[in-house]
């Protein structure tokens, strides 16, 4: 549309054409001063994939997205979402990089280093989950039963999935990823790009919690294992003052059955256990990166 089209187009809005006129000099061209400058700073590119950066190590680690089956282009468009929606709310408070190679190499390793920490105490949540399957499993007798896990692409038993699968569950019914998203936000405003260190006190907390994987393990799992372990000494008793009962055809199903049973019954003790759990693990990530628990 040329000039006197577009103010045939106009006629009857003078002051819709008023904005057109005031962009233009006295010769009609186009006025440099009133242009849009979109220019994008080299700086701000970097700082945004500096974020962009942070949200993909988290997103990538965290659940459902760590799973294999999850297609690249849903965590992509995930992590580029999520991306585009902080970085505005942001801009005024992260500071420019510095487009040394050095400083943009160190900055690039501080933000993988945080979305790792970031993401490692719920992986380890979910990791005691995944133990204590196989703890259950094992007493049961159906750790033969391997099936395979769409999640690690190996070969797991059907109570691995079946745990891990509840903790996930209940970590969004809960609504408790709001607190991650929560604190991913923070994280932006108490540690800026390029501000974490891995100091001593936050690798001694994390080999803590890496500690305590095995307890909260044997601590879901327990209610199983001791019923089971009875039952299995009540078998070998069974078998000593009655040797012809072929004792280890017939404890095969019994065990399996009471194995079920008290599953089932301890499916409302662990709901109890996992958010609190989850509550804790929130609480630490909250530590971390230098913000108020969350009470």
């Amino acid at each position: 549309m040329d000039d006197g089209a577009a103010r045939r187009f106009y006629q009857g809005c003078p002051g819709q054409y008023s904005l057109l006129d005031s962009l233009r000099t006295g010769e009609g061209k186009l006025n440099p001063a009133t242009t849009l400058n979109l220019h994008l700073q080299p700086a701000q590119i970097s700082t945004f994939l500096a974020v962009l950066l942070r949200l993909s190590v988290v997103v990538f680690m965290f659940p459902p997205f760590s799973n294999t089956r999850v297609p690249f282009r849903i965590k992509t468009s995930v992590v580029l979402a999520m991306a585009a929606m902080l970085y505005p709310l942001l801009l005024n408070r992260l500071q420019p990089l510095d487009m040394r190679p050095g400083t943009l190499l160190w900055c690039a390793v501080t933000e993988v280093l945080l979305g790792m920490v970031l993401a490692f105490a719920i992986v380890v949540i979910l990791a005691a989950f995944d133990l204590a399957g196989q703890m259950i499993s094992y007493v049961t007798g159906l750790s033969f039963a391997q099936v395979v896990d769409p999640q690690s692409g190996g070969q797991t038993s059907i109570f691995n999935d079946l745990l891990q699968m509840m903790a996930v569950l209940l970590l969004f019914q809960l609504n408790l990823h709001h607190l991650l998203l929560k604190a991913i936000v923070e994280s932006f405003i108490t540690l800026p790009v390029g501000a974490f260190t891995l100091q001593s006190a936050t690798i001694g907390r994390l080999i803590l919690v890496s500690g305590q994987l095995f307890v909260l393990a044997v601590k879901l799992s327990a209610p199983v294992m001791v019923v089971l372990l009875l039952t299995q000494a009540g078998f070998g008793v069974i078998a000593k003052f009655a040797p012809r009962i072929n004792v280890l055809v017939t404890s095969f199903p019994l065990t399996i059955g009471l194995g079920l049973f008290f599953v089932m019954l301890s499916v409302p003790i662990w709901g109890g256990v996992t958010k609190r759990l989850f509550m804790q693990s929130f609480g630490l990530i909250q530590t971390l990166v230098g913000m108020t628990p969350t009470p």
